[in-house]
């Protein structure tokens, strides 16, 4: 591991000052030293170093930096816990993940450019996804907290609080999938709307109905289990509406967050238990630190549902962009805006979405691959599409030259699926002295860099360019994450005298302006093919006059042939 791979400094977010006011407690460290990142991987084999891409933000956040979690953890410490974010290298004991693999992690310290974990402390996600940020501490709560800590059954009645925020949005979900009457509380009509869209029975806009009252009428045998996290009145109104035998699940009390102290000073809330005993009813706390052994259920059921569209992860659309507004988002999550996961970027990887709407024209894709950083330093990224049949993956190299992101594609299919990691891999080196070999290209050009080790194998090209009759090569770098570092390394690097040109082989995505054409692979796997008329309604005319146009080269070609062969016979 080299650390000419990785920039000196990195950016993360501070604790300098205990208190629930975030924008007061925190700054932005732009210039956090790298090498001591490298320097643990390097000294515990059993370490990763993680690249943050997108950041969960979550009400317990002020609880975090107001000390409330941890009494030992005084000031400066790193702040945020939830982050998904790519492996850009293992210690050499790692065995669980590997560099490129796609994480998510829970670990103290998250609001970070890069993070140092043990492997233990992460766990593979399908793809880089808001939705599967809105599973982790969120949807992991909501399912553990109604299955295991109040035993769930169906048939009964639910009411959950604050049902259209991160954890509140699965619990209506996991309850309704379990087969009970879901009641939701919400603050706004637009927040009851998408209540009904989640599938509750009941929305109650607490800002204009009284919730006790709607409980006291409409739900006079109670409410079996409660799922709460906002205390104060809320609380109060609802414990004298529980069923015999209810169960009241203690998440947060997000009304007692707003004001500095430990718990034991700032939580108001008072249960009157005779109100418990006549009812038979409990009160069960629950922390998900305590259920760690049932993750794996949860954590199933909850990709599962993803994957399938079965469950809906709402991400809030309110644009926060890198870690210099992170307290704007906390901001906006503790003044209840939010709708959804708050969710933060910090990372310009490529937007699969935007990928996968355009290929999706031509067929059900199984899966779509982006490699997790630029493949230079314009910001090209390498995709591979898979697509269920083969024969939608050759309709879709049909959008070979269409403008995406200010560039061209220029699309063909895999002949392997090691192949694309080899591209993105790649750099090309022009203007390459004639008969220079490797190994005096690697010597003089890469070694001095200290980018020789991260070079895997180099590739002379054929022959040399005819507008300058010089040559060129091919260099494999160790991962795609080293060809832009490389390229800003060696700009303007000279051997024998001669000016080199660095660029990566091939772009897939540019969101920039580029003279080289880019192009999206896509691996096709073969399958039962489908008829030509339901290909043809796939297309879409545009596509169908691509085609059109390519065949009637085809047979003009196959004319000229035939002329060909009648005057030599």
């Amino acid at each position: 591991m080299s650390s000419a791979s990785f920039p000196d400094s990195y950016a993360r977010v501070l604790c300098i000052k205990q208190t629930v006011k975030f924008d007061q407690a925190t700054i932005v460290d732009t210039a956090a030293p790298m090498r001591e990142l490298l320097a643990q991987v390097e000294a515990n084999p059993k370490l990763v170093l993680l690249k943050n891409h997108l950041l969960g933000i979550n009400a317990s956040d002020t609880n975090y930096v107001a000390g409330r979690y941890d009494a030992r953890a005084k000031p400066p410490y790193p702040a945020g816990f939830e982050s998904l974010a790519t492996v850009v290298a293992v210690g050499s004991g790692v065995s669980s993940v590997r560099v490129g693999s796609f994480v998510g992690t829970m670990s103290y310290g998250a609001f970070s450019d890069y993070m140092v974990l043990h492997e233990r402390a992460v766990f593979p996600i399908p793809a880089l996804k808001p939705e599967y940020l809105g599973i982790m501490v969120n949807g992991l709560t909501a399912y553990l907290a109604l299955h295991k800590a109040a035993g769930l059954k169906a048939g009964e009645t639910v009411l959950v609080t604050g049902a259209v925020g991160a954890t509140g949005q699965i619990a209506v979900q996991v309850a309704k999938a379990a087969g009970c009457h879901v009641i939701g509380t919400c603050g706004s009509d637009e927040k009851a709307t998408q209540l009904k869209a989640l599938g509750a029975d009941r929305c109650v806009n607490y800002k204009t109905e009284d919730l006790a009252t709607v409980l006291r009428k409409e739900y006079r045998k109670g409410v079996d289990v409660v799922f709460e996290g906002i205390g104060g009145k809320m609380l109060n109104d609802i414990v004298p509406n529980m069923a015999v035998r209810g169960r009241l699940l203690i998440i947060g009390a997000v009304s007692s967050y707003d004001n500095d102290g430990s718990f034991e000073d700032t939580w108001s809330d008072k249960i009157p238990t005779y109100l418990l005993l006549q009812k038979s009813a409990s009160a069960v706390g629950f922390f998900l630190n305590h259920f760690v052994s049932d993750f794996p259920e949860a954590w199933g059921w909850l990709v599962r549902g993803v994957k399938s569209g079965t469950l809906q992860v709402g991400v809030d659309q309110t644009p926060f962009k890198g870690l210099e507004q992170v307290k704007e988002a906390v901001g906006h999550l503790q003044a209840g805006k939010n709708i959804g996961k708050q969710v933060k970027n910090i990372s310009s990887y490529a937007e699969e979405e935007k990928v996968r709407k355009l290929f999706a024209h031509f067929g059900e894709i199984r899966s779509i691959y982006l490699t997790p950083e630029p493949a230079s330093a314009t910001g090209g990224h390498v995709a591979a599409i898979e697509y269920l049949r083969s024969d939608d993956a050759r309709a879709a190299v049909h959008l070979d030259g269409v403008d995406f992101f200010d560039t061209q594609l220029q699309v063909e299919p895999w002949r392997d699926d090691d192949q694309m990691m080899r591209i993105a891999r790649t750099l090309r080196v022009d203007y390459l002295p004639l008969g220079c070999d490797t190994e005096t290209l690697k010597t003089s050009v890469f070694e001095p860099q200290q980018l020789a080790q991260d070079v895997r194998r180099m590739r002379l090209g054929n022959g040399s360019d005819p507008n300058t009759n010089l040559g060129y090569a091919y260099v494999e770098m160790t991962d795609p994450t080293v060809v832009g570092t490389a390229i800003q390394s060696l700009a303007g690097t000279t051997l024998e005298g001669v000016a080199l040109s660095f660029s990566p082989s091939r772009i897939a995505i540019s969101k920039g302006k580029s003279s080289r054409p880019s192009f999206i692979p896509i691996i096709a796997k073969e399958s039962p093919r489908i008829e030509q008329g339901d290909l043809d309604r796939r297309l879409g005319s545009a596509s169908r006059r691509r085609r059109s146009r390519s065949d009637s080269r085809g047979r003009y070609r196959d004319r000229s042939s035939d002329r060909k062969r009648t005057r030599r016979d």
